[in-house]
């Protein structure tokens, strides 16, 4: 039996790991500034609890490692050292199939977070996809999923996820919001919507809970390159810092605050910080960064593909995607974006995946998109660049199919100044 009713972990100061339906009432009006404890929204609060539950099984976890997704761990490749402890920590959607020698397999307790807006993720269908995907991947862990409510429209998403047994009794509990107010106090003001702490640091600061020696603490390496171990391998800082990556979500969290926080805690053998280099990433350069235009000018001798690209808002497996609209001449949207191109090779029936930026029909992303949010792995273009840079788009060679054979292409992109725009 994975819980039980009445056993409930506390933290030495005695506040509760998770929030119990009883303590709705009897905390009443003692989280300031806590969005879905406000009265209006406390029904629906209680019939999430409710339905969830409350208690937790007593865990036997001598050793822990909490497992980040830094891109450096892809060259750490910590996979059978994270598996050897007792207890596994991971976070949100962090894949584990066939990267299992760069992060281990096994999945003991899983932290995540439900958004409450598009954001850069763009539209609603795209954003429910998501939400959809995180359900599926906190419902992985083979003891506890705990789940970081921030505000009332991801509590009233997270009911209707347990009212349709999407999230099933016994499988979810909800972290007390005093956890989150404890580690905002450690590191720095938050204001529930606009600055709080990662889900990262929150999956710390529970294991530290859990976990009777300090927990191993992998890929919390923030300024990393690439952002993400499972990310593209030729990952770039200008994509990093066109997607909010390095400010931490636009903003929302302080990337150098928990990394200083996280040293503290190490400095203090409260955890054991595992980086590949034995200190955190210096923040890189970005100088060049700031040349990336918004508007680019492809010339090809295909006119469907020839025009204005104009930058979108969201991206593409963490590069930047950018979108010609019809013409009067051609009424296809052409869009320009990176994917992960997956073939699976003769001899071994193993997926493999090959990175380029292609031209492209807007309409084959956008079916993707709505299969996998973010990340694309089609390998139909018409026209396909390895060497693309949207900060140097005139340096690029684009190639195009003829009879299986990769020709070069007369196909010139270069960047048109704000002024000109």
């Amino acid at each position: 039996m994975l819980f039980n009713a009445g056993y409930a972990l506390e933290t030495a100061s005695s506040v509760p790991l998770c929030l119990r339906h009883d303590e709705l009432g009897q905390f009443a009006g003692r989280y300031d500034g806590v969005p879905f404890l406000k009265e209006e929204n406390v029904a629906h609060l209680r019939e999430l609890l409710l339905r969830l539950g409350s208690g937790l099984a007593r865990s036997n976890c001598q050793s822990c490692a909490v497992v980040g997704s830094a891109g450096s761990l892809a060259a750490q490749q910590a996979g059978a050292d994270i598996d050897s402890h007792e207890c596994v920590f991971r976070a949100n959607i962090a894949p584990v199939h066939m990267y299992g020698d760069r992060v281990g397999t096994k999945h003991t307790f899983h932290v995540w977070a439900l958004p409450a807006v598009t954001g850069l993720q763009g539209d609603v269908e795209t954003l429910q996809k998501i939400q959809e995907e995180l359900v599926h991947y906190a419902l992985r862990a083979e003891n506890a999923s705990f789940l970081l409510l921030i505000s009332e429209v991801s509590a009233a998403k997270a009911l209707e996820f347990a009212r349709s047994s999407k999230l099933p009794a016994g499988r979810v509990r909800v972290v007390h919001p005093m956890q989150l107010a404890t580690l905002c106090r450690l590191f720095g003001p938050c204001d529930w919507r606009h600055r709080v702490p990662s889900t990262g640091l929150m999956m710390v600061h529970i294991a530290r809970q859990i976990c009777a020696s300090p927990p191993s603490v992998f890929g919390f390496d923030a300024n990393s390159i690439p952002f993400h171990y499972y990310g593209p391998q030729n990952d770039h800082v200008c994509d990093a810092v066109r997607q909010d990556r390095f400010r931490g979500q636009g903003g929302v969290h302080n990337w150098q605050a928990e990394q200083g926080l996280l040293l503290h805690w190490h400095a203090k053998r409260l955890i054991r910080l595992r980086l590949p280099s034995g200190n955190f990433s210096q923040i890189p350069d970005t100088s060049e960064c700031s040349k990336t235009s918004e508007l680019l000018e492809v010339h090809a001798p295909i006119a469907e593909m020839s025009g204005r690209y104009i930058a979108q808002v969201y991206g593409v497996n963490g590069k930047p995607v950018f979108e010609r609209l019809p013409q009067n001449k051609h009424d296809v949207d052409i869009i320009l974006y990176y994917t992960m191109c997956k073939w699976t090779a003769r001899d071994i029936d193993v997926p493999m995946y090959t990175g380029f930026w292609v031209l492209g029909a807007s309409q084959t992303l956008a079916d993707e998109m709505k299969l996998t949010p973010g990340r694309a792995t089609g390998c139909f273009a018409m026209a396909f660049s390895e060497d693309f840079r949207p900060e140097r788009p005139e340096q690029s060679t684009w190639k195009v199919m003829d009879a299986q054979i990769a020709r070069v292409a007369d196909i010139r992109v270069h960047a048109i100044p704000s002024h000109q725009h």
